[in-house]
């Protein structure tokens, strides 16, 4: 037989009447602030008989499809994103850089070790984009 089972069952704390019946324990008061939360927030809502139609399915799926981008291999200079690979002695995985954190990379006074530039291989996108909202 193991340890486990030989164990006794606990009852709960409700159970051994060591709370006073009128003392609120801390679900209750989360339970009711989780109520009064939701009346507070509580709205109402209104329609109205006219509506724009929703797109039709093929509309849909046109404006929802996704864009496919490819990672062309160019110089530092024209990069629009950089893999970073870690060092062969620590294996692990790379990461990618793009927007800010390239930008932040790029900045004059940065200086980079020749292994880590070594580690680094720029790209540029090729493909159709999406203007940025």
């Amino acid at each position: 037989m193991s340890s486990y089972a030989a164990r006794p069952t606990l009852p709960s704390l409700r159970a051994l009447n060591l709370l006073p019946e009128s003392h609120p324990t801390c679900y209750d008061s989360y339970e009711h602030m989780t109520q009064r939360t939701w009346q507070s927030h509580r709205r109402v809502s209104m329609s109205s008989s006219t509506r724009t139609p929703s797109p039709s399915p093929s509309d849909a799926s046109t404006q929802s499809s996704p864009t496919k981008l490819t990672l062309v291999p160019c110089a530092f200079e024209e990069a629009e994103a950089v893999i970073v690979l870690p060092p062969t002695t620590k294996p692990g995985k790379g990461f990618l850089l793009t927007g800010q954190s390239l930008a932040q990379l790029r900045l004059p006074q940065r200086q980079l070790a020749k292994e880590v530039r070594d580690r680094m291989h720029p790209y540029r996108f090729s493909g159709p984009r999406r203007p940025s909202p």
